[in-house]
């Protein structure tokens, strides 16, 4: 068999209500080109059956079985035995619409400097926090640009994004950490020469009442903290929309300080206090936590926030 234009990786793990759907949704597209790794990660149900089961259905589907190891080792080994040119990843527990990849891989093709693709998403789909993440057909030079522009911060989702496999040659997704997104993709998108986004496709990310983003625990959630703090400091702190930016991370920051965590890197937020404020930022409640933060900084912050909702439990 030749080698297929685009490789998708499953991570599998206890999922029998929908893994046939997942699976079902990719087979069905109208773009075929592809190759499909399911990682069955140590499952102890029936789903590392189901994936042998697809894979003698179809010559391209092939299921690599591994012990337990977590979602980033998973996508890890998925990316070892990638065939493709392109690379992207769908969860387990989620599907995309017949017609999502035909055009991003026209689009691709047509654009061989374009090293990633964000397509259209419905976030949390089938709870009230449900959300249309709609996208412009933008194009972007400049990852920085990218980030805060596009609030690419906010949906550091792996999974409704088309990859270049070489961008995963130095990076690889950290195993044994929570919110591995949003510590890879700023780490992937300084290596790709252009970005873009289109308004095609959709990626359906289900709502998952025992997934991390709803059951991370404070000490937990400052991984995400740190991983952003990082990734704002390699941004220009003048540049238009970081203070948009930054009342995320403080939010956070105030969620994991709330909770009996810590401060995370204290000298990054001091930093931090010298952002302008723009116009075109953010407003409200938002803009009057970023206006504290600059006055008292980071730490007394925190503690007026914890003093506040000292009825909140987390």
């Amino acid at each position: 068999m030749n080698k297929p234009r685009l490789s998708i990786i499953v991570p599998v793990y206890q999922v029998p209500d929908t893994l046939s759907k997942c699976v079902e949704s990719i087979v069905a597209q109208t773009f075929q080109d592809w190759e499909l790794l399911l990682i069955d990660d140590g499952s102890a149900d029936e789903c590392g059956t189901r994936c042998d089961e697809w894979s003698m259905k179809d010559e391209r589907i092939t299921t690599i079985h591994q012990t337990n190891q977590g979602l980033s080792a998973a996508r890890n080994t998925g990316i070892s035995k990638a065939q493709g040119e392109y690379i992207t990843f769908i969860d387990s527990d989620d599907w995309i619409d017949t017609d999502t990849l035909r055009p991003v891989m026209l689009l691709m093709d047509a654009h061989a400097n374009c090293d990633l693709m964000e397509y259209e998403a419905i976030i949390h789909e089938g709870c009230p926090r449900q959300y249309y993440l709609q996208l412009e057909n933008r194009t972007y030079l400049d990852w920085k640009l990218y980030w805060l522009e596009q609030k690419a911060y906010s949906h550091t989702y792996a999974c409704n994004k088309v990859f270049k496999t070489s961008l995963f040659t130095e990076v690889h997704f950290p195993v044994g950490q929570v919110f591995e997104d949003a510590s890879t993709l700023p780490k992937l998108i300084q290596h790709c020469r252009c970005i873009m986004t289109v308004n095609h496709g959709c990626y359906h990310y289900l709502w998952n009442e025992h997934g991390i983003t709803v059951s991370a625990s404070a000490i937990q959630m400052q991984t995400l903290v740190k991983a952003h703090l990082q990734t704002a400091r390699l941004m220009d702190i003048q540049a238009e929309g970081f203070t948009d930016y930054l009342a995320q991370i403080i939010n956070c920051q105030l969620t994991v300080y709330a909770g009996g965590g810590k401060i995370c890197h204290p000298s990054i937020f001091k930093e931090m206090q010298r952002c302008p404020m723009h116009s075109t930022d953010i407003n409200g409640k938002e803009k009057l936590k970023v206006i504290i933060f600059k006055l008292i900084g980071i730490t007394w912050l925190c503690k007026i926030y914890k003093s506040i909702n000292r009825t909140t439990k987390y």
